[in-house]
């Protein structure tokens, strides 16, 4: 998947205490890892999903 220009790797998983999604790609000579983390008796995974699909297209590289 790309976002701000560049492919990122995916990782997702649940655990009893977050729900999580991490985001990495490299640019130039940095690393940049996106990183989500929801309470899952507050959230659903559609719930995160819809979240972190509204805001990640929105992703720009700075500085």
């Amino acid at each position: 998947m790309k976002y701000g220009g560049s492919t990122f790797f995916h990782l997702r998983g649940t655990n009893e205490t977050e729900r999580f999604d991490h985001y990495g790609t490299v640019v130039g000579d940095s690393e940049v890892v996106v990183a989500w983390s929801f309470n899952p008796e507050w959230v659903t995974r559609e719930e995160a999903d819809a979240f972190i699909e509204q805001v990640m297209p929105t992703f720009k590289f700075g500085g």
